[in-house]
């Protein structure tokens, strides 16, 4: 567990600092000249981050096929599986 939120904490702390740049532009609004030939505000966000399973789970600092919301549990008197929510 220790392992899995410092692999996050590294990932985020990373990304924090590359794109650390870009935070003005993403704060402060920059007068643009626009195609219709006005001038406005602008503020740039970036889009969103769209990965595939393996790398989500990277990011997520998960198990591979491993719920990170849900746990099961099988009750040994029943044998029934019982989701619990983390």
């Amino acid at each position: 567990m220790e392992y899995q939120k410092f692999a996050r904490q590294l990932y985020h702390v990373s990304l924090a600092h590359v794109f650390n740049p870009l935070k003005a532009g993403m704060t402060t609004p920059e007068v643009v000249k626009c195609p219709d030939g006005h001038l406005r505000r602008a503020v740039y966000e970036l889009g969103p981050y769209i990965t595939d399973y393996p790398e989500q789970v990277w990011l997520a600092a998960i198990v591979q096929d491993w719920c990170p919301k849900w746990v099961s549990v099988i009750c040994s008197h029943t044998n029934v599986t019982i989701f619990c929510q983390m």
